[in-house]
């Protein structure tokens, strides 16, 4: 695949728009970019689909805005659209607990920005 829009649209086509199914693709994205280091993956914004669930479209916002500073590039314009905002704080584990408040602490400020709460390493691979 070229860019990370090439995978979106493979996983809607998929239309199982659960979180562990997103996350499959997602990962196989991550391995791709780490690996090749190319910017241009994530410049154009992904999303065609209004199926897609706004937590999911907001987390890749956070996503590629994190790739973007971690590859000390300007992120998209895309990725600051209010529409990827989330109004009610979004924990995309379905841990609960004092892991919730390590999270709050943890959650890099790309993520914070779109009121996503993630562990420092939600992006590292094995």
């Amino acid at each position: 695949m070229n860019n990370l829009k090439d995978y979106v649209r493979q996983w809607e086509n998929n239309g199982d728009f659960s979180f562990k199914s997103f996350w499959l693709m997602f990962g196989t994205f991550l391995d791709e970019i780490y690996n090749k280091k190319d910017i241009n993956m994530i410049e154009e914004e992904p999303f065609e689909n209004s199926n897609i669930p706004k937590e999911i479209k907001a987390f890749i916002a956070a996503s590629v805005d994190y790739l973007s500073n971690q590859m000390n590039k300007k992120a998209p314009i895309w990725v600051f659209k209010k529409e990827y905002s989330l109004e009610n704080p979004y924990f995309p584990s379905k841990l609960k607990g004092d892991i919730r408040a390590v999270m709050c602490i943890e959650s890099p400020i790309e993520y914070k920005s779109k009121n996503i709460f993630v562990l420092a390493n939600v992006l590292s691979r094995c």
